[in-house]
């Protein structure tokens, strides 16, 4: 899984946002919002090597900017 730090994230920044790129149908995130996220890949999806964009951000009460983390994550799924 992949989580925001600090954990827990601070109410004053919470909901942390997750987004992905760069998968293929049947790679998905468990959740949009929350602390902590899964990557679930698909019975379905081909044997390959994937490379996954990550981001986290959060939200800020304030109204100030908010904070964002991509992390590059690659997979290789066996046949």
């Amino acid at each position: 899984p992949f989580t925001a730090t600090p954990n827990p994230t601070p109410a004053a920044f919470s909901p942390v946002n997750w987004t992905m790129s760069g998968g293929v149908a049947g790679i998905a995130l468990s959740a949009a919002t929350g602390q902590t996220v899964n990557v679930s890949v698909a019975d379905t999806v081909p044997a390959a090597t994937y490379n996954l964009q990550i981001t986290a951000t959060d939200t800020p009460s304030c109204g100030g900017a908010a904070h964002t983390r991509t992390v590059a994550y690659t997979f290789t799924k066996n046949p």
